[in-house]
């Protein structure tokens, strides 16, 4: 219905819309589409004259899940995190400990919901709920704001659903689960240099503390989002720091 209202306006107008929305940009003819990729500075692409294929598929991997998705397709599961980075996270987790890709897995269907409050009105939309498919959720504890009764109340809540089954991880957010021996690997620190991250610490806010104590303000580590960190993981490092049930949550996904 937005997207029909910003079609009429544009008769008349020039609309330019930013989102991170799969939905939305998958409803979006990919010639009308710019993607703006962060790195040291920002990047544009945008669709070319017989590559178009490759630009969707930057989309698809900047935004998690393939935006054109369809409710009436071969997708026999949907799984809800809070972000695509999120969608990444629980893809290495699948490949280090279970041995198979989630992204990739032609049955499921990884969505990305936005996380906070947005949860409410996209996850009781009972278009999902009516799509006769197995519905999964899985949600920060968020500890550190002291946010873990609201986010089980939240996975009670969905587990109500048809075929709902939620899960709230044990650790604050992802970032909780870097591993201290591959942060030093990956910034050439002493050993030692980092503790492991409790479930209830601020996981932004310990890595700050410990670059501001340590004097390491030119190694620009990165605190929020750091695949480098999760890339340079080992199974033997994943297996540290991953709780067993959310292991088990994965491997009932991708049964």
């Amino acid at each position: 219905d937005l997207l029909s209202a910003f079609r009429d306006l544009s008769s008349d107008n020039q609309i330019v819309i930013t989102t991170h929305s799969p939905v939305f940009a998958g409803a979006t003819n990919s010639n009308s589409v710019i993607l703006c990729i962060k790195d040291s500075q920002s990047i544009y692409e945008y669709a070319r004259k017989g590559k178009e294929n490759e630009f969707i598929d930057m989309i698809v991997d900047e935004l998690g899940i393939k935006p054109s998705y369809n409710l009436k397709d071969h997708h026999e599961k949907i799984v809800f995190v809070e972000s695509s980075n999120d969608s990444r996270f629980y893809e290495i987790v699948c490949q280090q400990l279970i041995g198979t890709n989630l992204l990739k897995n032609k049955k499921v269907l990884v969505l990305p919901f936005g996380g906070g409050q947005d949860i409410e009105s996209f996850l009781n939309i009972d278009y999902f709920d009516n799509s006769g498919r197995q519905l999964y959720l899985i949600i920060d504890s968020d500890k550190y704001i002291g946010n873990e009764a609201k986010q089980q109340q939240r996975a009670t809540d969905f587990s109500k659903k048809k075929k709902g089954t939620a899960l709230v991880i044990d650790k604050s957010c992802i970032e909780n689960y870097y591993h201290p021996r591959a942060i030093e690997r990956i910034y050439k620190l002493a050993a030692n240099t980092f503790d492991f991250i409790k479930p209830e610490d601020n996981a932004r806010n310990y890595i700050k503390g410990v670059i501001a104590a340590q004097t390491l303000e030119k190694k620009n580590i990165k605190e929020k989002n750091n695949f480098k960190v999760f890339n340079e993981m080992t199974k033997a490092e994943w297996n540290e720091v991953i709780e067993k049930n959310l292991c088990d949550f994965l491997k009932v996904i991708l049964s």
